[in-house]
């Protein structure tokens, strides 16, 4: 019986599942992954084929077919390889389909909330990165993370209580706890380096009466990503997981997951980097000698 709900739900999903018109590699995520490109300079190229053999749903719907729990506000189902998000993250056009939203777009819809958004989003797509290229050891650098975490997040994962059957779930979770947490980092980064120069993220209009003329970072922060992404917890199947307890083990592991998203990943590597490379944006640039020759307000 389970396995004809679950044929029903994937005929379905098929059906809801986004595609854009006449561009043979667009994905329901290409809008997004744009977006944090064009904020700041993050290519997640696995992510996006990753996502071209993913679905995309509402909770109420694989709630009802009790795919996923009731309280579920996003989630990635690997029976399914089904993207399940609040429809705040998700916009429907006659011409793509169901897509992610833009960063742009969750500004619009959810507010000072779009950067969380977002990075639950990213979370959620990293389970898809793992389930078709990390966990299949799909490149070297793969490899090295799965034998790092044999030997770090193991260890951690037992001196917790984790049940065997739970240690595979909780590979992935840690892995996409990591990637939320580092491109979080990034997103508040560009964020507050354009406010902080009189720019809209979301629009690069001016928000300020009196505008600087130049980009300028208010908290400049020359530390590594290295450095400031870490995984500290992670939650998997209702248990909180606390990953400092060994800090020898929570060190490896951190750092591993971080040569991993430098392998395969590409993304500013700290806060400085990101600030020169918003100098160089022309978008940015352009906006910012609007504003200042504007009649403050």
């Amino acid at each position: 019986m389970q396995a004809i709900i679950l044929k029903v739900a994937i005929a379905a999903l098929t059906v809801f599942s986004a595609s854009v018109a006449g561009a043979e590699n667009e994905t329901h995520a290409s809008a997004f992954l744009q977006s944090l490109f064009n904020r700041a300079r993050i290519e997640a190229p696995r992510i996006q084929a990753a996502a071209g053999q993913t679905l995309i749903a509402h909770p109420s719907l694989l709630q009802r077919w009790g795919v996923i729990s009731a309280d579920a506000a996003a989630a990635y189902n690997d029976w399914t390889n089904t993207l399940v998000l609040q429809p705040e993250m998700t916009i429907t056009t006659e011409r793509e389909g169901t897509r992610i939203r833009t960063l742009e777009e969750m500004a619009l819809s959810t507010g000072t909330a779009a950067n969380v958004n977002a990075t639950t989003v990213f979370h959620e797509l990293s389970h898809a990165e793992w389930d078709f290229f990390v966990e299949e050891g799909a490149t070297s650098a793969d490899r090295a993370l799965l034998n790092e975490m044999e030997q770090t997040l193991r260890p951690l994962l037992k001196s917790s209580a984790v049940p065997f059957y739970n240690q595979h779930l909780a590979e992935s979770e840690v892995f996409a706890y990591y990637r939320e947490d580092l491109i979080g980092q990034i997103l508040q980064d560009a964020s507050e380096i354009l406010l902080g120069s009189g720019l809209d993220p979301k629009d690069l209009s001016c928000v300020r009466t009196r505008h600087p003329g130049k980009l300028r970072d208010l908290m400049p922060d020359p530390r590594d990503y290295a450095i400031r992404a870490r995984v500290d917890t992670a939650w998997v199947q209702g248990k909180d997981i606390d990953l400092t307890q060994d800090q020898d083990l929570h060190r490896r592991l951190n750092d591993a997951l971080y040569e991993h998203s430098l392998e395969t990943l590409r993304f500013p590597s700290s806060r400085t980097a990101l600030f020169q490379i918003l100098e160089q944006d022309q978008r940015v640039m352009s906006a910012l000698l609007d504003c200042a020759v504007q009649p403050p307000i």
